[in-house]
C-alpha cells in the first residue's frame, strides 16, 4: 500500500492489555497508521492532538473509563469519527442502548478474527471518507452559493446604476434638444421672419446681414445635431472606419475643451471586429469626457502597444488627479456612473483596466484587451 494511502487511514486502538495492542499492530500496521492507548484518558489526549483520526476502536471493559464512555466523548468532539467497540458476548446487552443511540458505528465480539475485523475497518474508512467528501462538497457548494449571491448583488447594483445612467442620458439628450437644437431652431425661425420682412421692403443690406446670421445659426444647429447623433450612435465607424472616427472625436474633443492631444497615428481597427470597436469607442469617449470635465489639464498623451494577443492603450493627462476609489464609489455622481460603464464594457471585451492617479500630478488610464481571433 502506498505510504500516502496508509497515512490517510489513521486508527486509534484502545485496550488496557498491551498484548492486544501488539496483536492489532501485527495484523494491521501494514495497512493503516495505528495509534495505541492503554486507557480512555490517554486515548482522548491522543485524539485531541490528532484531529484526522478516522476510526477509534476500543475495548469496552477497561479500568476507569469504559469503552462506551470513551466513544461518547469522541462522539461529542467529532461526530464524524467512526466509533467501534470490542466487547465480550456477555457484555453485549449492556452496550445495546449506546449502539442504538448512534454513539457506536459498529461492535465486534471477542475474540475477533482478522478477516472479520478487516472488513469492518475497511467499511468504516469508506464511510469516513464519504462523510468527509460530503462535507467538503457541501462547503464548496456554500462557497459557490456565496459567490453567486455576491454576483447577484453586484448585478442588481449594476442594474440600478445602468437604469440611472440611462435616465441621466435621456435627461441630457432632452436638455441638449431643448437648450441647443430647440433654441437654435427658434432663432432660425425669427431670423427667417426678419429676412422675409427685409426682402419684402427691399432692404438688401440688412437682408444680407440677416442671411449671414441665418447661415451661422443653421451651421450651429447642424453641428449640434451631428454631435448629438455622434454621441448616440457612432455611425462614423461604419462609414469611415474606427481609426478615422477616433481621430475625428479627438479633434472635436481638443477643439471643445482646448486640450492638446499628443498621439501617434492610431491603427487599432485591424485588431478588433466592428462590435468590439464600438465598445472601445464608447470606453474612450467616457475616459475623455471625464478628462474634459474633471482633470483641468491642458494636454493629454495617448500611447498604444500591441502583442500577438493583446492591445494596450494608455491615456495620460497632466491635470489635478483624484483618488481612484472615489471614481468607482456608489455616490451616484457622473464619474461613478461613467466608471461603471467603462468597467462593464471592458468586461464585454474580455479585458482589464487600471487607473493610477495622484493629486495635482495627473492620471494614467491603462486599458488592455485581447485582439479579436477573427481578425488575426
Amino acid at each position: 500500500m502506498p505510504k500516502r494511502d496508509k497515512a490517510e487511514k489513521k486508527v486509534l486502538f484502545v485496550d488496557d492489555e498491551p498484548i492486544n495492542l501488539e496483536i492489532f499492530k501485527l495484523n494491521f500496521a501494514d495497512q493503516y497508521t495505528v495509534l495505541g492507548a492503554s486507557s480512555g484518558a490517554e486515548a482522548l489526549e491522543i485524539f485531541n492532538s490528532q484531529p484526522d483520526i478516522a476510526i477509534v476502536l476500543t475495548d469496552q471493559k477497561m479500568p476507569g473509563m469504559s469503552g462506551v464512555e470513551l466513544l461518547s466523548c469522541v462522539y461529542r468532539k467529532s461526530p464524524d469519527t467512526i466509533r467501534i467497540i470490542v466487547t465480550a458476548y456477555a457484555e453485549f446487552h449492556n452496550i445495546l442502548d449506546a449502539i442504538n443511540c448512534g454513539h457506536i458505528y459498529h461492535y465486534v465480539i471477542k475474540p475477533w478474527e482478522r478477516a472479520q475485523l478487516s472488513i469492518v475497518l475497511e467499511q468504516g474508512f469508506k464511510t469516513w471518507h464519504l462523510i468527509s467528501e460530503n462535507k467538503r462538497l457541501l462547503a464548496e457548494q456554500e462557497r459557490t452559493n456565496s459567490r453567486l449571491r455576491q454576483a447577484n448583488q453586484r448585478l442588481q447594483l449594476l442594474s440600478r446604476k445602468l437604469i440611472h445612467a440611462q435616465e441621466d442620458e435621456r435627461r441630457r439628450i432632452s436638455m441638449d434638444l431643448h437648450d441647443d437644437i430647440g433654441q437654435n431652431l427658434i432663432a432660425l425661425k425669427l431670423q427667417f421672419s426678419n429676412f422675409c420682412s427685409q426682402v419684402d421692403t427691399f432692404n438688401n443690406k440688412e437682408a444680407a446681414e440677416t442671411m449671414a446670421i441665418f447661415k451661422k445659426a443653421m451651421q450651429k444647429t447642424i453641428d449640434n445635431t451631428r454631435n448629438l447623433s455622434q454621441n448616440l450612435t457612432p455611425a462614423i465607424i461604419e462609414e469611415f472606419g474606427f481609426d478615422l472616427a477616433l481621430k475625428d472625436f479627438l479633434d472635436s474633443f481638443s477643439s471643445n475643451y482646448g486640450i492638446e492631444i499628443l498621439a501617434p497615428e492610431i491603427h487599432i481597427a485591424e485588431f478588433l471586429q466592428t462590435a468590439e470597436q464600438h465598445q472601445l469607442y464608447r470606453i474612450l469617449q467616457e475616459v475623455f469626457n471625464n478628462i474634459g470635465k474633471h482633470s483641468g489639464t491642458n494636454r493629454v498623451r495617448i500611447e498604444t502597444a500591441t502583442t500577438s494577443e493583446f492591445l494596450t492603450l494608455q491615456i495620460i493627462d497632466y491635470g489635478c488627479g483624484f483618488i481612484p476609489r472615489h471614481a468607482s464609489s456608489d455616490h451616484g455622481d457622473s464619474r461613478s456612473l461613467g466608471m461603471t460603464t467603462i468597467s462593464e464594457r471592458t468586461i464585454v471585451l474580455g479585458g482589464s483596466f487600471h487607473i493610477q492617479s495622484t493629486r495635482n500630478q495627473g492620471t494614467t488610464f491603462t486599458l488592455t484587451i485581447p485582439r479579436s481571433q477573427e481578425v488575426q
